[in-house]
């Protein structure tokens, strides 16, 4: 069994080592901040560039029905232009009027043509005495007391993970 002083000092070298990780990251956060600002005018720049090419190169697809009468497409320097059936949606307008207008004319099908979602609420079934729990089936689980270990200050233990994370993706 530890000691007092023995976690004192556990929690110590906890926080000195966290202390210096949370440096070493507002170190890049500062670096990736110079760069982006370094960086942002261009690429603005270039959006804006990209842009105007793509209305330009749309504009002429939009002109020339007739080039793409067969193929409806072609694919010129990587990038495929043309025509294509674009995907109906579905707009209603007034969800409360088709649920209705559903269950009057295809009363056999509102399963198929409407969503219900139904959910327990836990925090009102909490509330209900032991034995209706009980018939419901439902379970209350004891709070019980758990070990723990957070920095009171900051969130750079999630910031850390993360940043491990996205590494190990790459």
């Amino acid at each position: 069994m530890a000691t007092l002083a023995e976690i004192e000092d556990k929690a110590r070298h906890y926080h000195v080592c966290l202390s210096a990780l949370d440096q070493r990251v507002n170190e890049l956060e500062a670096e990736i901040a110079d760069c982006k600002r370094n960086h942002l005018p261009e690429i603005r720049r270039l959006i804006g560039v990209v842009q105007e090419h793509r209305a330009a190169l749309l504009d002429a697809v939009h002109a020339s029905p007739e080039v793409f009468a067969k193929p409806k497409s072609r694919v010129f320097h990587r990038i495929k232009v043309g025509w294509r059936k674009a995907g109906g949606k579905v707009v209603v307008a007034d969800e409360a009027k088709v649920v209705a207008a559903i269950k009057r004319l295809f009363p056999r099908r509102t399963g198929d043509l409407i969503n219900v979602t139904e959910r327990v609420d836990k925090k009102a079934v909490a509330e209900l005495p032991g034995a209706e729990l009980k018939k419901l089936g439902v379970q209350l689980t004891e709070d019980v007391d758990e070990a723990f270990v957070k920095p009171v200050d900051g969130e750079i233990e999630k910031l850390a993970a993360a940043l491990v994370n996205k590494r190990a993706e790459q």
